[in-house]
């Protein structure tokens, strides 16, 4: 007996092997897959801006000021940074070493996309292939080879989800404990990931008043299991009140109204894939009529499950944006919302009765991917998904091997905003902006001491002034000038500014200038004769 209606039990019909293989091969395949998908290449591109904050974090002097980095820059809870602090204290410090931790858990992802699909359909196909959505997915893809807490988040939450179903299986005091714990890390991990507890509250009502399971947790049981869960947050209640208290420190990012916010949730699922996945429809169609209503009746609790967790999400973002005054209108932010998508889709492209259809439809839309988006990306990239391209290590690379003492550095590196001006008294915000210097691809030369640094806004606004003229002053008065820095989204002004105001201003003369994929280095020098030949 499952949580899910009777007619909605796997029919003899549909427990076919998946492509004639196999559940249990078929899904080391997928895993396989996965593997390569996010192993390829995954130490190829530098450390783009946000993954220089994650290692400048994780690689404080001590546990504590790991987590009091964290609380005072990322805005999310510790935990992610304080399981890569323990891979970096064992590994050499590598681009490989700094994603790893978000390899494993998206590579794990894969697997417990099966398990889950298994709770869901009650048919392995339907499982596995959202699995292989999930495993070639080029949004996947990305977060395996990002060094930021979104890959773990999501595996903390098919784990909660997971054992979250199987209390509407059996009587376990095991799934209980299971639960509450994966629960509490899918929270620890990332706070916008907590929307999952408030769709599963609206699951367990609608389950509840629609008696629609035989077997679930008890209202005092379920009750309980929120209060735990609840009671650990004034574990971080120190970093949440300080969040709040400087939202507008934290707000980066542009308000939107709800038609903007579900403009830019549709644009997560790629209209390319939404494109094709009805192209696929309308060819089967064509040759097996379906009667939708039936079928969405017929499996009502399940598709309830799954848009009322896609929902909630796209729901939780806009009123905490727009309540507490932080916008989270980001796809980063959205990233939730693909794991109830791509189980729709895979109950979509099983919705033919045919043996051949419900094995031609995925077969078909999978070579679609392949050709339309997963090899344009490896072309264009070099890898089976977008890449942010900020190339941190070929430029604080080749500062390092020219930057002389007596040199100074103008640097605006993404993380400084217009709420955290660089003559802060904060040290630990004055040590953040500075973060790619104190990373890896900075080396230590005999005799070198750390660069001197002044620190760019995004932006350039009158109440800033004082600021500039305090640091050009100071840096006019070097003989050389490093101009170094990417143009975030929201800037009016690009870094190579910097380096024409100095032209015209100061007389200062261009001595090298290059763009490393985002990232613009210029040196300048007030006596361009007096300088030797550059090191490449």
């Amino acid at each position: 007996m499952t949580f899910m209606e009777p007619s909605e039990q796997q029919k003899p019909e549909e427990s076919l092997d998946y492509f004639g293989i196999k559940p249990g091969t078929a899904m080391i395949i997928i895993l396989l897959v996965a593997v390569f998908f996010r192993m390829f290449n995954i130490s190829e591109t530098s450390l783009w801006t946000d993954e220089l904050a994650t290692y400048w974090a994780s690689t404080a002097p001590t546990v504590q000021e790991t987590i009091d980095r964290v609380a005072e820059t990322q805005g999310q809870s510790p935990l992610y940074y304080l399981l890569e602090r323990g891979i970096l204290d064992y590994l050499p410090n590598n681009e490989f070493s700094v994603r790893l931790l978000s390899l494993i858990a998206s590579i794990i992802s894969v697997y417990l996309m099966f398990l889950l699909g298994r709770l869901i359909f009650d048919i392995d196909a339907k499982a596995l292939f959202a699995s292989l959505i999930f495993a070639i997915h080029e949004t996947m893809v990305y977060y395996a080879q990002e060094a930021r807490p979104y890959s773990l988040g999501i595996m903390f939450v098919l784990l909660s989800q997971i054992f979250f179903l199987y209390m509407f299986r059996r009587k376990s005091i095991f799934d209980f404990i299971f639960y509450i714990l994966f629960s509490i890390l899918t929270f620890y991990s990332h706070y916008v990931f907590a929307s999952v507890l408030l769709a599963q509250n609206i699951y367990y009502v609608y389950i509840i008043v629609l008696k629609k399971s035989p077997i679930h947790p008890s209202p005092q049981k379920w009750i309980l299991s929120q209060i735990l869960i609840a009671i650990t947050i004034p574990v971080l209640l120190f970093q949440l009140s300080g969040m709040f208290d400087n939202r507008v420190a934290w707000d980066w990012l542009r308000q939107m109204n709800i038609f903007q916010a579900l403009k830019l949730l549709i644009s997560i699922f790629n209209l390319k894939v939404l494109l094709l996945l009805a192209g696929c429809f309308i060819l089967f169609f064509t040759s097996e009529k379906i009667d939708f209503k039936a079928r969405l009746m017929e499996h009502s609790s399940r598709y309830f499950l799954l848009f009322s967790w896609l929902v909630v999400h796209f729901i939780f973002i806009f009123c905490v944006s727009k309540f507490l005054g932080i916008s989270l209108f980001d796809p980063r932010y959205f990233v939730m919302c693909l794991i109830p998508f791509f189980f729709i889709m895979s109950g979509l492209v099983h919705i033919f009765k045919s043996d051949i259809l419900r094995v031609a439809f995925p077969g078909v839309y999978i070579v679609l991917y392949l050709g339309f988006i997963s090899i344009p990306n490896y072309m264009t990239y070099g890898h089976f998904s977008y890449r942010i391209t900020h190339n941190w290590r070929g430029s604080v690379s080749f500062v390092n091997k020219n930057y002389k003492p007596g040199d100074v550095i103008l640097l605006r590196s993404g993380f400084v905003n217009e709420n955290w001006i660089p003559s802060t008294e904060n040290k630990i915000v004055q040590d953040y902006v500075k973060a790619p210097f104190r990373s890896f691809y900075w080396k230590k030369r005999k005799g070198l001491p750390r660069p001197t640094i002044y620190n760019l806004t995004y932006t350039w606004e009158k109440d800033f002034y004082p600021y500039y003229d305090m640091i050009f002053d100071k840096a006019k008065g070097y003989d050389r000038i490093w101009i170094m820095g990417v143009n975030t989204p929201n800037t009016n002004y690009p870094v190579s500014n910097i380096s024409t105001l100095f032209e015209k201003e100061f007389e200062f003369v261009k001595i090298y200038e290059a763009n490393y994929s985002g990232v613009y280095v210029c040196l300048m020098s007030s006596n361009p004769y007096k300088n030797e030949p550059l090191s490449f």
